[in-house]
This record gives C-alpha cells, sequence and structure tokens, in this order.
C-alpha cells in the first residue's frame, strides 16, 4: 500500500511538473503584437540625448573618433565622474576636448571643480578660457559631481560639514561667478548620485528638494545620476530596472511646480533635465552587466524611455576605457553596448506611438526621420522602430502593425545581439501593413521602413485642368 501510494505520489508530481514547463513555455512563445501608430506623434526626440561621459584619460587617435562618430554621440560631458572634483583641468585637456567635440559636431557639457581646491573664482577663470579668450562656445555647465558622496571623502582636519547647505551655498556663488564672465551659459545642478534605488528617502528628500528651495531661482538644467545597482542583482532583476527612470522623471518634474519645495523658481517652466550619468551598474570593477548584453539591452531600454519622457539631455558613463565602464574598452575593443548607441545614430527626430502587448519582455520605441537633420541620409522621411528581446534564451514572434504610414513594402533591418555585439544588417524583408517578425533572444533590433515615393499625379492633374480651362477662355473670346 505504501508503495502504491509512493508511486502515485511521484506520478502526479511528475506529471504537475510537466504541466508547468508546458505551461511556462507556452507563456513564453506567446505571439506578441506591436501596433505603431506613426501619425500619433509624441514629442520631438531631443538631440542631446545621446551623449557620453568624455574624460582625459581617454583615447582620442582617429581609430577611437571614428568609433566615436559610427557611435552618434551628440554631447560630451567633461571631465566624466569624481576626477573633476579631485582635480584641475589645464588648457590642454580644454582644447583636447574642443577638438573632439568638433569632430564629432557635439555639444559639450563641463563640471566646475567646487570641492576642496575648487573656488567660483578659478570657475570663471575656466569660463573666461573656454568661451572667451577661445571661443569654444562650451554652453553646459555642472557645478561639483555627485556632492552627497563628499561627506564620505572629508577625512582632513579642517573640512566644512559637507551637506546640502553647504553645497547650495557654494552652487550660488559658482553660478554668479560664472555667468559674470558669459551670460549665456546654462547652469546645472545639484548632480546627485544615483541612489533612488538604494537610498531613495536619504538622497531624493534630502537633497533634491531642498536644492530647488535654496536655488529654484536661478538653476538652469537640473542634473543627478541613475546607477540601479553595484553588482548585487541578477541578470533578471537588473534588466526590470529600465521603468524607473520614469518615477525620477516624474518625481522631479513635480517636485519643481510644488511652490511649498520650489518657493524661489515654481513659477519658472521645468528646467531641462539632465541625467548626467547612468549605466546598470555603479561598479566599475565588475565586468558583469557592464561588458556583456545586459548593458546593452538596459541602456537600449533605457534611452527609449527617457526619449519618450521627453528628457532632455542625457551621458551614458562613459565613452571609453573607465575600467569596465564605456562604450569602447581598451585596444580599439567595441563592446555590446556600443551597438546600441549606433543603433539610435540612424533613430529618428519624432516619437510616435507604439504599444506592445509585452511591454515588460519585448519593448518598443518608434520615431519619425522627418525633420532637419545634421545627417542628410537619414532625413528621409522613413519610419524607425526599435525593438528589445529582453528573454535570454527564447525568440519571441511577433506581429507588427503599421498605422498612419505608407510604407513602399520593405523594410531594412539591423540587429545587435550577442552574435552580432557591435551591429550587423540584415537582408531587407518584404512588409506589408501588418507582418510577422521574429526577435532572436537578448538582442535589440531597428525596423527602418522606407515611406512610399509620393506621386505628383493630383499637381499634374490640376494643371491639365488649368491648360483646358485657359483653352476653352480663348476659344470663346475668338
Amino acid at each position: 500500500m505504501k508503495t502504491r501510494l509512493l508511486l502515485s505520489g511521484l506520478i502526479l508530481m511528475t506529471l504537475a511538473m510537466i504541466g508547468l514547463r508546458l505551461a511556462d513555455t507556452a507563456a513564453r512563445l506567446e505571439p506578441v503584437h506591436i501596433v505603431v501608430r506613426a501619425d500619433e506623434t509624441l514629442a520631438p526626440v531631443s538631440p542631446l540625448l545621446f551623449g557620453q561621459n568624455y574624460g582625459p584619460w581617454m583615447n582620442t587617435t582617429d581609430v577611437y573618433v571614428t568609433l566615436y562618430q559610427d557611435a552618434g554621440v551628440t554631447l560630451l560631458r567633461f571631465p566624466a565622474g569624481n576626477w573633476g572634483d579631485e582635480n584641475d583641468i589645464f588648457p590642454n585637456m580644454v582644447n583636447d576636448l574642443a577638438m573632439l567635440a568638433d569632430a564629432l559636431n557635439a555639444e559639450v557639457s563641463v563640471q566646475a571643480r567646487s570641492w576642496r581646491k575648487g573656488t567660483p573664482e578659478k570657475a570663471a577663470e575656466l569660463v573666461r578660457y573656454c568661451n572667451v579668450e577661445n571661443d569654444y562656445g562650451f554652453r553646459y555647465w555642472e557645478v561639483g559631481n555627485e556632492p552627497d558622496l563628499y561627506a564620505r571623502r572629508a577625512n582632513r582636519s579642517g573640512d566644512p560639514v559637507f551637506d546640502v547647505d553647504w553645497y547650495n551655498a557654494r552652487f550660488r556663488e559658482f553660478a554668479e561667478a560664472m555667468k559674470a564672465v558669459d551670460p549665456n551659459i546654462q547652469i546645472v545642478g545639484p548632480v546627485v548620485t544615483g541612489g533612488w534605488r538604494k537610498r531613495g528617502p536619504e538622497l531624493v528628500e534630502g537633497w533634491i528638494p531642498a536644492f530647488f528651495a535654496a536655488n529654484g531661482d536661478i538653476v538652469d538644467v537640473i542634473s543627478w545620476h541613475w546607477y540601479p545597482h553595484g553588482n548585487e542583482l541578477n541578470d533578471a532583476e537588473a534588466l526590470a530596472t529600465p521603468v524607473e527612470i520614469e518615477e525620477q522623471v516624474e518625481t522631479i518634474r513635480a517636485w519643481w511646480r510644488d511652490p511649498e519645495i520650489n518657493p524661489l523658481g515654481h513659477e519658472r517652466p521645468v528646467p531641462p533635465l539632465f541625467l548626467s550619468e547612468y549605466s546598470v551598474s555603479w561598479s566599475s570593477g565588475t565586468s558583469r552587466h557592464l561588458s556583456g548584453q545586459v548593458a546593452a539591452l538596459w541602456d537600449a531600454e533605457v534611452v527609449g524611455r527617457m526619449a519618450k519622457l521627453e528628457v532632455e539631455m542625457a551621458a551614458h558613463f562613459a565613452l571609453q576605457g573607465t575600467r569596465w565602464h564605456g562604450l569602447i574598452g581598451m585596444l580599439e575593443a567595441p563592446r555590446p553596448v556600443y551597438g546600441v548607441y549606433r543603433l539610435y545614430s540612424h533613430w529618428g527626430t519624432t516619437q510616435v506611438m507604439v504599444a506592445s502587448s509585452d511591454e515588460q519582455m519585448l519593448p518598443a520605441f518608434a520615431s519619425l526621420r522627418d525633420n532637419e537633420n545634421e545627417n542628410e541620409n537619414e532625413d528621409d522621411g522613413a519610419l524607425a522602430v526599435i525593438v528589445i528581446n529582453k528573454h535570454p534564451t527564447q525568440a519571441r514572434e511577433a506581429t507588427l502593425t503599421i498605422e498612419g504610414f505608407r510604407s513602399s513594402g520593405s523594410a531594412r533591418i539591423w540587429l545587435q545581439d550577442e552574435e552580432h555585439p557591435t551591429v550587423e544588417e540584415l537582408p531587407t524583408i518584404t512588409i506589408a501593413g501588418t507582418f510577422p517578425y521574429t526577435f532572436p533572444p537578448y538582442s535589440v533590433t531597428l525596423l527602418i521602413l522606407e515611406p512610399s515615393p509620393q506621386s505628383n499625379w493630383p499637381l499634374l492633374a490640376a494643371l491639365g485642368l488649368l491648360v483646358v480651362a485657359l483653352a476653352v477662355l480663348v476659344m470663346l473670346r475668338l
């Protein structure tokens, strides 16, 4: 009897496990429906959304500059991280920065040193050298870098209390000194750390609102940093965090508009938002999640969500060679995350509505390449759709429906995945208004739908009618 019961139990457990496995497989294989409404525009895509942190230790030989150009870098934040608060910036560094910015046709954001040896006078002199003596036209100037971490580095006798009140007073002194030299520059702050997830109450409620209360009347651009973790999350947990950017952006804008939080500036329009450092992990010494495909997938979704939220400026950390941070490592070796920015360099300039039935695991973003563009080959009226498959092993079958866009009947395909880390262009496919496509596992896919050629028959018909009418008039007069 006991043997029978044991066998029956084993059979039931086996059947249950098989059922669960089949149910899980069915769920993973469930087709996805992606609808793109090209005639429902959302907002322009900010050209300064595709920035990178650049420091004086990074390589600027011709080979690297070509790689940076292919990544579509539109903004350089200098000098990247806490280096700028621990070192002075010298003229040769600024000159190299200007040369690189010119080669990339990129805007520049400079960090003025505010900690210890940094002074408003030195910051003003740096502005003078850049914008008066040399006419570099560097527009954006951050005051300090992650001042909420200064207290952790305060180990000298006589150090002041590095708290938010100290920084708020310094910010105003720096802003007034720098703008006295060049009133056209934009002053950026408070440049706080990315502790939103781990130290939310301490960082968010203790720094940004207090900064608004003290400097809401003079700050031109609001900046902060974001790193979801430092190596404690697994792959799936890390890839679930991009949506958190929505809460950050919405909270910052709500604080700005609140007269109790921002008594000096709540009536001003919300300043541009600048996520001046971001990456999936802050741990530069750990390759996991920085050198592999997780970083590529994470960045692809975060950039798409920032565009949707109308974030004006962003700078990924980092451009090159900052231990495991960087689009490109040493020896001219691009990492998977580099391929993502290559894809976005072909994206459009006007965001349109797109909806995925599996927003969590197969998010999609779409835009029209319809405005004036520095690259005339990208100003072609095409529809650009980016789809991210976050499943590590499972390809996802999807049906795409394109509304409000007359396609030529073909789509170019660009793929970034573990087999094609720096992007591969695949054969062009034939499409209709609704068409199927299978997205490989752990991939970022860019589909570029060419527009149908515009027919001139209405204009020709109108001209023909005009000619006939004129002929009739002539005959009647005769």
